[in-house]
C-alpha cells in the first residue's frame, strides 16, 4: 500500500472515483503497521515480572539489533550515493556530517524540516521508537482501554505543549508545528499502536468465545477500503485527505478501531485472507518487508529505475527480490549477531565508586 501510495500507477478519474487520489491515501498501510506492531511488542513483552535496568536493556537491545543494523548500511550507503549522484536533493545530503547522525540515531524524526531527509520514509522509525522506549513502561502491569486512552490524550497534549515551546525558535523545525506532531510523530499517533497493545491484552478474552461468525476479517477489510475512499474524497490537488481536519480524525482515531477488527479476524477466524498471509511465501515477504520498507524509495529504487526498468509493477516486483536477499544474507546475520554481543554487555563495570 505504501509502495502505491509513492507510486501513483494511475492518475485517471473513473465515474465518481478518481484513482490517483485513491492511491495517493495508501498511506494508511502505515498505521496498519502501527497498530500491528503495538499487537506483537505488547504480545511478546507484556510478561515483564520488574522492570529494571537489566530487563529492559535486554528488551530494548533486541529492537536495537532488529532495526539498526541494515539501517545503518542503507543510510550510510543513501548518503554516499546523494554526495555523488544527487546533490541537490535537500542540499545538504552527502555534505553535512551532522546530518547524518541525525539520521542514524533517529533523530531526525523530531525535526520538520529534516525528517524528509537521508531515507525519507524512515521519518516512521523515529514514531516506532518512541514506543518501544515507552512500552515496558506500559505493560507492566494489565492496561486496560481507559488507561491507553487517558496516555493517547496527555502525549497528545504534551505534543501540543512542546509545540508552544519549540516553534518560537526556528531549529530546522524542531517540534515546529501542529500538523508534523499529528502526522509524524508518536504523540500524535500513539492510539494506533495502543489500539494493537489492546487487542493484545484482550487476546484471550476473544479467544474464550465461541459464538464467532467469521465476519470480523471482512467487516475490517471493508472499512479499511471505505477508509482510502473517504480520505479521497478529502484530498485536494497537492494536500492529502489525511491532512484535513476530518482526515487526521479518520486516520489517527477512527481507522485504528477498523485495523483493530480486521487484526482480531486475521487471528481468530479461518478465512481465505488468513491462510494466504499465514502460508511460507507471503512468512517470507513479511520478514523482508523491513528492507523493502527502506528501500522501496531511495538510491537501489533509482539506480532500478534508470539503468533497468521503470515500469512500476516489474519494479514492485524486483525490490521484493533484492529486500529477500538483502534479508537472508545481511539482515538476518546482522540481527542476530548484534543482539548477542549487545546483551553481554555488563553495565555494572559503568557504576560510578
Amino acid at each position: 500500500m505504501v509502495f502505491f501510495h509513492h507510486f501513483i500507477p494511475n492518475q485517471g478519474v473513473y465515474s465518481y472515483v478518481n484513482i490517483g487520489y485513491i492511491f495517493s491515501e495508501m498511506h494508511i498501510g502505515v498505521t496498519l503497521f502501527f497498530v500491528l506492531s503495538g499487537f506483537l511488542i505488547h504480545n511478546r513483552y507484556n510478561k515483564f515480572s520488574e522492570i529494571n535496568f537489566t530487563t529492559y536493556w535486554k528488551y530494548f537491545s533486541a529492537r536495537i539489533a532488529r532495526i539498526f543494523p541494515v539501517f545503518f548500511i542503507l543510510t550510510t550507503f543513501t548518503f554516499v550515493y546523494n554526495y555523488f549522484f544527487d546533490k541537490s536533493d535537500h542540499g545538504l545530503l552527502g555534505k553535512n556530517l551532522a546530518l547524518w547522525i541525525l539520521n542514524v540515531s533517529l533523530l531526525k524524526g523530531f525535526f520538520s524540516g529534516l525528517n524528509f531527509s537521508g531515507i525519507a520514509q524512515s521519518w516512521s522509525l523515529t514514531v516506532e521508537f518512541s514506543f518501544y522506549a515507552l512500552a515496558p513502561l506500559l505493560f507492566f502491569k494489565s492496561r486496560n482501554f481507559f488507561f491507553y486512552f487517558t496516555v493517547s490524550v496527555f502525549l497528545f497534549f504534551l505534543g501540543y505543549t512542546l509545540v508552544f515551546i519549540f516553534n518560537k525558535y526556528p531549529l530546522h523545525g524542531f517540534f515546529g508545528d501542529s500538523k508534523f506532531i499529528l502526522s509524524y510523530s508518536f504523540f500524535g499517533r500513539s492510539m494506533e499502536f495502543f489500539a494493537g497493545c489492546f487487542l493484545s491484552s484482550k487476546l484471550e478474552s476473544f479467544q474464550s468465545r465461541n459464538e464467532r461468525m467469521n465476519l470480523d476479517t471482512f467487516l475490517g477489510l471493508f472499512f479499511i477500503i471505505l477508509t482510502i475512499y473517504v480520505l479521497s474524497l478529502l484530498r485536494i490537488p497537492m494536500v492529502y485527505g489525511v491532512h484535513s481536519f476530518w482526515g487526521t480524525i479518520i486516520n489517527n482515531i477512527i481507522l485504528p478501531v477498523f485495523v483493530f477488527i480486521f487484526f482480531r479476524g486475521l487471528i481468530l477466524e479461518k478465512t481465505l485472507v488468513s491462510r494466504l498471509f499465514s502460508s511460507s511465501f507471503f512468512q517470507l515477504l513479511g520478514k523482508s518487508s523491513y528492507v523493502f520498507y527502506l528501500i522501496h524509495v531511495g538510491f537501489i529504487e533509482k539506480i532500478l529505475s534508470h539503468y533497468v526498468n521503470h515500469n512500476l509493477f516489474f519494479l514492485f516486483i524486483l525490490l521484493n527480490i533484492i529486500s529477500i536477499g538483502i534479508y537472508l544474507g545481511i539482515e538476518e546475520p546482522l540481527n542476530s549477531r548484534t543482539k548477542q554481543w549487545l546483551q553481554k554487555i555488563n553495565f555494572s563495570t559503568f557504576r560510578l565508586k
